[in-house]
């Protein structure tokens, strides 16, 4: 007989569930167990089957719709029936929902539609002539076959039907326990999770001599566009290797933390500028990264407690400044050395990075020439990053990364004009350098970047 079912209740805080697919379309036949829809609780998708055998007659629900626990989403029954006076209950929203778990049955009322698990009744105030008659002895729906085993009869629950909730149908498909000869010793017959464990604890009997084995399902997944189109591999050079293995390093050992500051670029720029065009006769120019390098040389000088590297018991105060540059390569990232960067002059330092840069690109670098570095820098403003955080190169102690030039807004004297700006973020192994010294370190690199004239100091 159809009957009115409502959203199943699949987890016991969910208050309303989201109809996210139908398995099943109007006409389809469904057995017990088979899957009716996915629904989206509040804990998971998880997916409604079905407790009884009949045919979809009515989808009451769209995909999609989001709906309170017993609310009607379909019409169940036998095929070709007559389903007009539950769709005018529906409409008429006299149906008021029955638990769609299965519990034991409840003795008929007179003039009262039969209620099956998952079905709607009608409410007391709906007129008799809305309310479905009993049905005829000859037209209920018969139980199904009593399931034999070990010589004996298995039921679940008073009338014969599969009573399980969800968790417990999902175990049983997963170790292939057939339900309807299992005893349900929960309430009104349900099979609870102790009934199937107690099954599966039983000695399965061993297969007679003269059966033959089933013959194997081949399961042949769907090709996934990354097994058509595979990746073509590309073997590790030793720099790469060398560049995976030092940052994992890096990354795993030392404790890195991050300051980041922002300072006026107008003046640095103004001074390059300035260099530039006394520089125009000789050919040669100095960048912004330049003036950098000789910048960060005098802070680690003005503050030595940034020029340090952990060595296991002990930590090795550098009588040295010698800037690693970072320096991009096809093959990775090169850091070349400029030494003494705190003694050499703007132009000597770019000449010099020109040329390390020059014989990274050529792959002509020697070991000694991108070793022994005490500090680093990474600019990447030239490709308009604005801000980024560096892995510290080991065994130093930080590593500063410089972001772009960037042209803004700045209030001056009290007064909007416009200005730009260029914002840095230093990364600081923790067991050298601590977060106040970090601060000092770059507090004294932003006066000097705002304030060149103090670099000839």
């Amino acid at each position: 007989m159809a009957k009115i079912i409502g959203l199943p209740k699949l987890s016991p805080t969910m208050e309303e569930g989201t109809l996210a697919r139908w398995a099943k379309k109007e006409g389809d036949a469904i057995g017990i167990d088979d899957l009716v829809a996915e629904i989206e609780t509040d804990k998971a998708t998880m997916e409604w089957r079905s407790f009884d055998k009949g045919v979809l007659l009515k989808v009451l629900a769209p995909e999609g719709a989001t709906l309170k626990p017993e609310q009607p989403v379909a019409i169940f029954g036998n095929a070709g029936e007559d389903i007009t006076a539950l769709l005018a209950q529906v409409k008429s929203g006299a149906a008021a929902a029955a638990p769609s778990m299965p519990d034991a049955p409840k003795p008929e009322q007179p003039h009262s539609a039969p209620v099956a698990p998952g079905a709607l009744t009608p409410s007391p105030n709906t007129p008799a002539s809305t309310a479905r008659p009993s049905t005829p002895p000859e037209q209920a729906p018969t139980a199904p076959p009593p399931v034999v085993q070990n010589g004996a009869q298995v039921t679940n629950g008073h009338d014969g039907r599969v009573r399980a909730s969800p968790l417990v149908r999902a175990l049983a498909r997963e170790h292939d326990v057939d339900l309807r000869s299992v005893r349900g010793t929960g309430p009104g017959g349900r099979i609870i999770k102790r009934d199937v464990d107690e099954v599966l604890s039983r000695p399965k009997p061993a297969p007679a001599a003269e059966a033959k084995a089933p013959a194997a399902h081949v399961f042949v997944p769907l090709q996934t566009s990354f097994e058509r189109h595979p990746p073509a591999e590309q073997p590790l050079t030793q720099m790469r290797k060398t560049i995976a293995r030092r940052l994992v390093e890096s990354k795993q050992n030392v404790p890195h933390f991050y300051l980041t500051i922002d300072v006026d670029a107008d003046p640095i720029n103004d001074a390059r500028a300035r260099m530039n065009a006394e520089l125009e006769k000789s050919g040669e120019k100095v960048s912004v990264n330049d003036l950098l390098i000789k910048a960060c040389a005098i802070a680690l000088r003005r503050v030595p407690a940034v020029n340090r590297s952990f060595a296991g018991d002990k930590i090795l105060q550098h009588q040295v400044v010698d800037i690693s540059v970072a320096v991009a390569v096809p093959d990775g990232l090169l850091t070349p050395v400029v030494r003494d960067a705190d003694r050499k002059g703007i132009v000597e330092i770019g000449r010099e990075v020109r040329e390390l840069a020059k014989k990274a690109r050529d792959k002509k670098l020697k070991p000694e020439e991108m070793q022994g570095g005490t500090f680093s820098i990474s600019n990447l403003g030239m490709f308009g990053i604005e801000d980024f955080s560096a892995v510290i190169n080991p065994p130093e102690g930080a590593i500063l990364a410089v972001g772009v030039v960037r042209e803004e807004p700045v209030v001056k004297n009290g007064a909007v004009v416009p200005g730009r700006r260029m914002r840095m973020t230093m990364s600081c192994d923790h067991r050298v350098v601590d977060g106040a010294v970090g601060a000092e370190w770059l507090a004294a690199l932003k006066k000097i970047l705002e304030a060149p004239i103090t670099m000839l100091m």
